[in-house]
């Protein structure tokens, strides 16, 4: 009869050698590699730093301007006009209001006390050759400016102001002239740029184009003497303005 040992003893060797596949295959290999969790698409970080890059792209102001309904400013412009025997230099200071459209659009009204000078070589005696005589006038006189302004901003700080405006005044008296009404309207075209924080502006007009619809002392129509008085001047400085937005 065979021993019991005998019988057990294949038993033990096959299960020693089922134990033995089994940590073979749990046990990594040289050649395998540990892949790491793929990185959440919705991570916090990667989307504040997203965020923070199109800021940076809106551009300073732009952002300032983004929650603001109006706008108050200070300004100051300087004007000159010229042909071969006037000249006009008007000079302005007052205030205007603006209501956003749009961070990049908004409409307004400005009022301005204007004083003004306007030279002019006029004719004072002719002779019975048919010279003429010419004598150079000075004339200085105030007035109230009125406008009405689209302001569209081309870039974070670049702008472009369109403004319809009339002025309406008086010349001072000279010797034997007596005052004179002045009146004035036209279309004027700003370029520049400004600048926004969290409350203030600062804006820089450094191009000025402006449209004489009609340009009138006294009985005269100054326009129809000299019609390069109809079209304005470029000036490197020509508008400063300082402001409030709310």
């Amino acid at each position: 009869m065979p021993r019991l040992s005998h019988l057990l003893w294949p038993l033990f060797f096959v299960s020693t050698a089922a134990a033995h596949a089994q940590d073979q295959e749990a046990a990594p290999t040289p050649d395998s590699e540990v892949v790491a969790p793929s990185e959440s698409p919705l991570d916090p970080q990667a989307s504040d730093e997203s965020s923070a890059d199109e800021a940076e792209d809106v551009g300073s102001s732009t952002l300032a301007r983004a929650s603001k309904k109006s706008a108050v400013e200070a300004f100051v412009d300087y004007s000159f006009y010229s042909s071969r025997t006037q000249s006009f230099n008007p000079l302005a200071l007052g205030i205007r209001g603006y209501w956003f459209h749009t961070p990049v659009l908004k409409y307004g009204f400005s009022l301005a006390s204007e004083q003004f000078v306007f030279n002019s070589d006029r004719v004072a005696t002719v002779s019975v050759t048919g010279d003429s005589t010419f004598r150079d006038v000075d004339l200085k006189g105030t007035a109230i400016r009125y406008a009405a302004h689209a302001q569209y901003f081309v870039s974070d700080t670049v702008h472009t102001d369109f403004s319809l405006f009339g002025t309406n005044g008086k010349t001072e008296k000279k010797d034997d002239l007596k005052g004179q009404n002045y009146s004035r309207s036209g279309l004027t075209i700003a370029l520049g740029n400004q600048w926004s924080w969290d409350r203030y502006s600062f804006r820089w007009d450094w191009l000025t184009l402006t449209y004489n619809f009609n340009f009138d002392i006294g009985s005269e129509n100054v326009l129809d003497r000299h019609p390069s008085n109809q079209l304005g001047g470029m000036f490197i400085v020509s508008g400063l303005a300082f402001g409030a937005e709310f």
